[in-house]
């Protein structure tokens, strides 16, 4: 069971915050800061922060049907994310 705030998460307008829209303390709670050089960094920055918890579901569905030595660096990927790397 995986322990991050679940998702979605979405960019706070205006801000470098990223926020998940739907969690159990209620709307807009803050999930993490985006750091950057400039605004256009930092606002990408945050845009990837916010896509983490659809495209950590979304890898860990097709996951199983890819090439071994692609499935395995799949797998090393998806337990960094979950806090578990080796």
């Amino acid at each position: 069971m995986s322990t991050h705030t679940p998702g979605p998460w979405s960019v706070f307008s205006g801000t470098n915050e990223v926020r998940a829209d739907n969690c159990k303390w209620g709307n807009n709670w803050p999930v993490a800061d985006a750091l950057g050089h400039d605004l256009d960094e930092i606002e990408a920055n945050a845009r990837l922060i916010a896509a983490a918890p659809e495209l950590l579901e979304e890898i860990e569905c097709v996951n199983v049907k890819l090439p071994y030595g692609i499935l395995e660096q799949v797998r090393s990927a998806i337990s960094k994310a979950k806090g578990s790397a080796e």
